[in-house]
Order: structure tokens, then C-alpha cells, then sequence
């Protein structure tokens, strides 16, 4: 358990390291999380006076991440409030990338928790580099 939690802490670093090499001013809020506090917060924010984001970080070693719903609504909820765009930051110890999602894409399992795949994160996921140009990513369903 304290390796996945050491892990998710070093992407979380080296994110805000990246929004800051980028122009934003970031922080990672320790303790984060929906079961810590009563009120939500996100593992890190960042501005740069014209743009908001609010990040709920995760890092997994297998192809499929399941996340409580509590993590996610806290993540909406702050971001509402605050006037971030919410993002769940994806890592998979087998990828070099670290994929954006905005939690309208994430689906949800049964009882209400959310189910993010490697191929999902690929498939509808922003890479860095378009999350700091503030890209739109469009998948085509020729089905």
C-alpha cells in the first residue's frame, strides 16, 4: 500500500513540475481527498489568471483503475465552486503518458463508482502537451 501511495505522491510532483515549467501556478493539497476533510478538494490546482484547472491524480500498474465516486464528485464539486476544469490525471506504470480526463468521460460501474481502462484513457484522454494547448479531443463512433 505505501509503494501505490509514494507512487501517486511522485506523479502528483511531478505534475505540478510540469504546470509550472508550463506558465501555471500549481500546488499539490496534501491530504486530499474526499474521506479527509469535509470539504472536497482536489490533489492539485493551478491557474495561470486565465485558465483554472483542478486535478484528482491516480497512478495504477494494472490496465484497469477503479475509483470510488466520492473522489470524483469532490472533484467536480471544488472545481464548480473555485471555476476549474475538473480532470482525472491517469498514469499506467506501463506508458510513458499521463492521460486527462474530464469526468463526463469516465463511465460508471453498477454501483456508481467509476471504471477507467488504459484503452479508454487512450482513446478519450488528453496528453499534456493538448491539455496545455487546450485542446478538445473527438472520438468518432462509426458504429
Amino acid at each position: 500500500m505505501f509503494l501505490l501511495v509514494r507512487k501517486g505522491i511522485d506523479l502528483e510532483r511531478k505534475l505540478v513540475n510540469m504546470l509550472w515549467e508550463e506558465g501555471y501556478a500549481a500546488i499539490r493539497i496534501p491530504a486530499s481527498g474526499a474521506g479527509s476533510s469535509r470539504y472536497p478538494k482536489p490533489d492539485i490546482i493551478c491557474g495561470d489568471g486565465k485558465r483554472y484547472l483542478a486535478f484528482q491524480v491516480k497512478s495504477t500498474k494494472n490496465e484497469m483503475l477503479y475509483i470510488d465516486h466520492n473522489d470524483i464528485d469532490a472533484l467536480k464539486d471544488f472545481s464548480k465552486i473555485f471555476g476549474a476544469k475538473p480532470y482525472l490525471a491517469i498514469k499506467f506504470s506501463n506508458d510513458t503518458s499521463i492521460y486527462f480526463l474530464e469526468p463526463e468521460d469516465l463511465p460508471r460501474t453498477r454501483s456508481e463508482n467509476y471504471k477507467i481502462s488504459q484503452e479508454l484513457a487512450k482513446q478519450k484522454g488528453l496528453t499534456f502537451e493538448m491539455l496545455m494547448k487546450n485542446c478538445v479531443k473527438i472520438t468518432l463512433d462509426w458504429d
